[in-house]
């Protein structure tokens, strides 16, 4: 991914997070990046390591992308039919 979008990729410090702050503790960078950018959405497959408690008090929620994907088509199916 690094090499087909190189300007998506940022500098994060996972250590603003404590280790216990997710289930898994490899993904604090996910959750920092997330912060650093002031997304609203984490979309990801893995919605079990991203508690909505811990993510809604910091303005987030995680989506798996399948429910996005219909949010999407729901909005505007002639769009998402032509992509």
């Amino acid at each position: 991914m690094n090499q087909s979008c190189p300007k998506a990729l940022i500098e994060t410090d996972k250590q603003l997070f404590p280790r216990n702050s997710l289930p898994d503790p490899d993904d604090r960078h996910v959750l920092s990046s997330a912060m650093q950018v002031k997304a609203t959405v984490i979309l990801t497959f893995n919605l079990k390591d991203f508690p909505s408690a811990i993510l809604h008090a910091r303005g987030l929620k995680a989506i798996h992308p399948d429910d996005w994907l219909v949010s999407l088509y729901e909005r505007n199916p002639v769009v998402v039919k032509n992509c």
